[in-house]
């Protein structure tokens, strides 16, 4: 059957007052994500600042991910201060798909890229999606104003789910999206924001402000509001949860430079969920409080001091309930991270993190998490290394952890430590020539008081699971 994806892209820069060509795989990243964002898109974290995004237009698609990217052809025309893009791409979608007396239906879509049973095999490619759009930039000193405006096209009618958190999603097979967005940097302020709606009646909102206060402090405001009948394919605004539909939210937060080398950052993110989520079914509220402290060396390393505690509320049933309520939930976390360059070729970083689950009429749970990282790369030679070895314990699936692991070129992840057991990676570049070069990495799980691992068609009859990559790379 060959190989389970393939992805192929022609990039092409600066011919005439073409700015960029792609034919094949690329991505797309405009505004604020509400409309049009695939790959990667960072939310929350410790550099505040990052709550503003930069969209950087076209690229090419090089990721191991199998979803979230376009496959057929756009570019970028410069027309003095106009930047204009239009794009078309069509490709296979993976999805339940039914026949029925009068026409064919998707009763859910899979994006795990995954194709290992006969079910997987069955939605492989099931469905096919037609997207075309385009986007035009005007930009004018530290003005930018943007309009994009996209349409899809599914070969069948997808059909929303039954759950209550479900009865607002998309139906139908036709998809269309506008949006406007904007930034503008005055002074010490810059302001941004984007406002988008789907064309079958739902909107959704961000805006924002980044405000130098002083040399050594600045904030960030940032208000949002994703309506419940919001629908996208491709947009990935920031907020609590991916869909960017069903929340509204407003978050703060703030930098302080106290020393040359040492910074605090904090920020409050209170948010509401006017319907039905997962593991609410009813609309529900919560909040997200973060603080870190961090002592840097300039170009030699950072130690790092982070507390974090989310609180939630969500569904409960109690002994002899018929109907579930909702109770509040919280999970505290404490972070101390050490990462040092010890000299030209070595490099180590460490961490220790633990959290503590709280539940209204359920019992604490403790998850801790210990880790070291060496990075080994020389000036001279063909071989480079990156290794981790770490423990860890999470009492429930509530306490788990999740970590970002080094892998190989063009590859990321977030690694879940979860239960009790050891976790060990090993990431090898070995270059034979300057244009011919080979990435390997191997790492495994070992949870030493268990017999097996996963339930069902995911079940391993022991107590490791392992894997192994392998990339060669070539390029000219």
């Amino acid at each position: 059957m060959g190989f389970d994806f393939y992805g192929i892209s022609l990039f092409v820069k600066s011919i005439g007052p073409v700015r960029n060509l792609v034919i094949g795989d690329y991505a797309l990243q405009f505004g604020q994500g509400l409309n049009m964002w695939n790959g990667l898109s960072f939310g929350k974290g410790g550099l505040i600042q990052n709550t503003a995004r930069q969209g950087i237009g076209v690229r090419q698609y090089t990721s191991l991910n199998e979803v979230n990217f376009m496959r057929g052809i756009t570019g970028t025309l410069q027309l003095q201060r106009f930047e204009i893009t239009p794009y078309f791409s069509y490709q296979n979608i993976d999805a339940n798909v039914s026949d029925n007396i009068e026409s064919r239906v998707i009763k859910s879509t899979a994006k795990s890229g995954l194709h290992r049973t006969p079910t997987e095999q069955r939605y492989r490619n099931a469905a096919h999606q037609m997207t075309y759009g385009v986007n035009i930039l005007w930009r004018y000193n530290r003005f930018k104003i943007g309009v994009n405006f996209n349409r899809s096209q599914l070969d069948a009618i997808k059909l929303k789910g039954t759950s209550k958190r479900q009865q607002y999603d998309f139906e139908g097979d036709m998809l269309q999206n506008i949006s406007l967005y904007t930034n503008y940097t005055f002074r010490n302020a810059h302001l941004f924001g984007e406002y988008a709606s789907s064309l079958d009646g739902g909107s959704a909102m961000l805006l924002g402000s980044i405000v130098s206060l002083h040399p050594q402090v600045s904030t960030v405001v940032l208000v949002r509001n994703y309506r419940k009948n919001y629908h996208t394919f491709y947009g990935q605004g920031f907020g609590e949860s991916s869909n960017t539909s069903n929340e509204e939210g407003i978050y703060a937060g703030l930098t302080y430079q106290l020393a040359r080398k040492l910074v605090w950052s904090s920020y409050i993110d209170i948010f509401r969920f006017p319907e039905a989520k997962y593991q609410a079914d009813t609309g529900s509220v919560g909040a997200d409080i973060f603080s870190q402290l961090s002592y840097i060396w300039y170009k030699k390393g950072q130690l790092t001091l982070r507390y974090r505690n989310r609180l939630k509320q969500t569904d409960y049933l109690g002994e002899g309930q018929t109907e579930s309520g909702l109770v509040n939930s919280s999970k505290q976390q404490v972070r101390l991270e050490f990462q040092y360059k010890l000299n030209r070729i070595w490099t180590i970083r460490s961490r220790v993190e633990a959290n503590l689950f709280q539940k209204e009429y359920e019992d604490n749970s403790l998850g801790y998490l210990f880790y070291q990282d060496f990075f080994w790369k020389p000036d001279v030679g063909k071989i480079q290394l990156n290794s981790r070895i770490a423990y860890f314990q999470a009492d429930t699936y509530d306490n788990r952890i999740y970590a970002y692991e080094n892998d190989v070129l063009y590859a990321s992840g977030f690694g879940m430590y979860n239960m009790k057991g050891w976790r060990t990676y090993l990431n090898l570049r070995y270059r034979i020539n300057h244009n011919l070069d080979i990435w390997a990495k191997y790492g495994v799980y070992y949870y030493p008081d268990k017999e097996v691992i996963g339930t069902g068609l995911d079940e391993i009859s022991r107590n490791k699971k392992s894997e192994i990559k392998l990339q060669l790379r070539w390029q000219l």
